[in-house]
């Protein structure tokens, strides 16, 4: 089993997850401005394109409760607590409903090495209501998981990121892509989704194509990608990005290993840019920022859910703490398994760790 290219091309993408926390963040204060700057709020969460997406019954064991009790009955009986940990102070405790988990898709297809269609970007947010800390965790791609069975189609074992494309598939484009994969991370990892978000990166391009003459601080190697992208002279140094240069910087972040650049650099400074930006702005303005984001933007929230979640997150922004969580699964193993006589790199993991990890995340369970 090799550990090099292939493996180092998808650790490169867990850049992107500073991306995504930014466009979250990016959204809610710029959307909070404008609930509160005019009346026409509901037209504009119109252009958000919704889809109806089954809710599924959290209330049945995931498939991971049968293993977990195997588990359990194994475990020795935990030690005595100490002095210290009698006189400790109490930890804070959560209920479940203190939690808010959405899962926000980027990118949802490409073709795999194995020619199979890939989602790039998973990443599971996880907000906690009542500690007004959002931990960001980065869903594996390569994770071998369990498929639920659905619309007729037989459980199977595959790749987490060919769940999305494969829910596609089977049933109504996105609507089944969300269900599909909600159901699978439920019966693999425990993990209960409230909410789906699959949101375009060429959302950048948008908003800074509206912003104009962003100033951007470009590297040696980002000056040379985007030359050769637009066959003009881009020298190192302050450029001014308009939406086509920024087309070509997002789309740099899919060719680190070629371009020589770091997609987690590049988000940064291109997001540090565009809220620099964004400051000297008026309201007006970012209303019409607004209008170009939220068509890049599919979701399983309807208007009014949208409408409410945005409401109560501007009280937190201003102090809402931001970690970056483990990826799940927890542990993962790389391992070399045989799919149709085909060779597949896959991410093995202890599902009963991993899902007791992840229902403490994300829902405040021991």
């Amino acid at each position: 089993m090799s550990n090099g290219g292939r493996f180092e091309k998808k650790t490169s993408r867990k850049g992107r997850l500073f991306g995504m926390i930014v466009i979250c963040m990016l959204l809610a204060s710029v959307l909070g401005m404008v609930v509160f700057a005019n009346s026409y709020v509901n037209d504009m969460l119109d252009e958000v394109n919704h889809v109806e997406v089954a809710k599924i019954d959290y209330s049945q064991a995931p498939a991971a409760e049968e293993k977990i009790q195997m588990q359990a009955e194994t475990v020795e009986a935990p030690a005595a607590p100490t002095e210290a940990a009698k006189t400790a102070e109490p930890k804070e405790t959560y209920k479940p409903e203190d939690f808010l988990n959405m899962l926000i898709v980027c990118k949802p297809a490409y073709e795999s090495d194995e020619g199979v269609v890939m989602t790039d970007t998973m990443v599971l947010c996880t907000l906690n209501t009542k500690s007004k800390v959002m931990t960001m965790t980065a869903l594996e791609e390569d994770a071998y998981v369990t498929t639920p069975e659905y619309k007729g189609h037989a459980s199977q074992q595959m790749k987490l990121g060919a769940v999305y494309n494969t829910g596609a598939n089977y049933g109504n484009g996105k609507a089944g892509s969300m269900e599909y994969m909600n159901q699978t991370l439920y019966n693999n990892f425990g993990i209960e989704v409230d909410q789906n978000f699959e949101i375009d990166f060429q959302l950048f391009a948008k908003v800074v194509n509206r912003l104009k003459d962003v100033d951007m601080e470009l590297s040696a190697e980002e000056a040379s990608y985007l030359s050769q992208q637009t066959k003009t002279d881009i020298q190192a140094g302050k450029v001014k990005m308009n939406g086509q240069l920024a087309a070509e910087y997002v789309k740099m972040w899919d060719h680190e290993e070629e371009s020589g650049v770091t997609g987690i650099s590049g988000q940064r400074k291109m997001v540090e840019a565009i809220v620099k930006k964004i400051r000297t702005q008026y309201v007006a303005d970012l209303e019409t920022i607004v209008k170009d984001m939220l068509p890049m933007i599919t979701t399983s929230m309807t208007r009014e859910e949208m409408k409410e979640f945005v409401i109560s997150m501007l009280p937190m922004i201003r102090t809402l703490s931001i970690e970056k969580g483990e990826p799940c699964p927890v542990d993962g193993k790389r391992e070399t398994v045989t799919v149709d006589g085909k060779e597949m790199e896959v991410i093995t993991f202890d599902v009963a760790k991993t899902t007791q990890a992840m229902r403490a995340l994300t829902r405040g369970e021991e």
